[in-house]
């Protein structure tokens, strides 16, 4: 697809988009929203943004578009943006998260049901009830307001997942519905790729912040059953860390684990390693391995992370959420692959064809 395609169309007078937490540096999902914004003010005349203490750079958003700060908390913003969107009168109303209202929703954050029957579950004991739907039933009733309105004509799901979890739980809406991977940042295509590991030790990196979601404790658990060298390198926080430690210590492989904390650029830590595993319970996109396959590097994630349509024998595994197959998953992983190959695998997925495919898809093309 030509990178020019359709690049000065104008779709709309004036659009407005929607997104709570907008830190454009904060993490993947912010990021792209900024690609979302940057999108929509050339499909657009005029651009306004309601969201929650911006404190980005709002030249890179663009010259037409306007960032209104409502400083509220997340249980009063759904009616923030109503309210709002009154008085602007927007030709189109894009949000990234459930806004009953909108014209268009992203379900980048997946679909909540879905997710609060998989961490149901997968957890046990007092972390089960965490996920019960009563305690989470405001989230799910702005879900299903949001899915089922009449003002809602079009969602962008980031995986195939997401999308089959989304008509799963709204089976006889109508709404047309499209695909668009998440960009993959230019800095992680262009930089030159890690050599080959000649050591008989795996690099594994597990990258994220929300261990619990993203599958460490089964990752450290199946380690522990390896039968060969490896060294696992954690990037990411999370509140409960003393207790992932005190596991991997428990477990008996300690000195193999190295805790990074946040990493503002994780480029020489995806240069060096040899896989990136991801068994998570709930992951709807997956930008860390679209990241690691962008770099080259193998991964190893679970059936329920949405980026797994974009692996393949050559790129790496898909497991269920069980020990023995992640372990044989591991003890299988070579070091020696063609890096380049995986590389070439998503080196596609740029800025200028994720607009040509948001500006198709508005348009009525695909």
């Amino acid at each position: 697809m030509s990178a020019g395609l359709l690049a000065d169309e104008k779709l709309w007078g004036h659009t407005a988009l929607a997104r709570w937490s907008f830190e454009p540096h904060s993490g993947g999902a912010e990021r792209q929203f900024e690609y979302f914004v940057r999108a929509f003010s050339r499909m657009s005349v005029r651009v306004t943004v309601y969201c929650n203490a911006y404190r980005g750079n709002s030249e890179r958003l663009g010259s037409n578009v306007n960032v209104k700060n409502f400083l509220c908390d997340h249980a009063s913003f759904v009616e923030k943006i109503n309210k709002e969107a009154q008085t602007d009168s927007p030709d189109f109303l894009h949000a990234s998260e459930m806004v009953p209202g909108a014209t268009s929703i992203r379900i980048g954050d997946g679909i909540h049901a879905t997710f609060l029957k998989n961490m149901q579950k997968y957890n046990h004991g007092l972390n089960r009830l965490r996920f019960h739907p009563w305690l989470h039933r405001r989230k799910l009733e702005w879900e299903k307001k949001a899915l089922a309105h009449t003002s809602l004509t079009h969602i962008i799901s980031p995986s195939e997942m997401c999308l089959d979890d989304l008509q799963e739980n709204t089976q006889g809406l109508a709404f047309r519905t499209c695909v668009i991977p998440n960009v993959i940042q230019p800095h992680l295509i262009d930089t030159p790729l890690g050599g080959e590991n000649t050591s008989s030790t795996l690099r594994i990196i597990f990258v994220g912040s929300g261990y619990r979601r993203k599958g460490l404790e089964l990752l450290l658990r199946s380690l522990a059953r390896v039968n060969r060298p490896f060294t696992l390198q954690v990037v990411g926080q999370d509140s409960h860390q003393f207790r992932y430690q005190s596991l991997s210590r428990e477990l008996g492989i300690e000195q193999n684990v190295s805790w990074l904390g946040l990493v503002k650029d994780t480029t020489q830590i995806y240069r060096d390693a040899d896989l990136l595993a991801l068994p998570a319970l709930y992951e709807p996109s997956g930008n860390v391995v679209l990241e690691a396959l962008a770099m080259g590097v193998k991964v190893l994630i679970s059936e329920f992370v949405g980026c797994k349509s974009f692996v393949n024998s050559d790129t790496g595994s898909i497991v269920s959420l069980n020990e023995t197959e992640v372990v044989a998953a591991i003890n299988q992983s070579s070091p020696a692959y063609n890096r380049q190959l995986i590389r070439d695998s998503v080196a596609h997925f740029t800025e200028a064809y994720f607009q040509n495919n948001l500006i198709r898809f508005y348009s009525g093309i695909v």
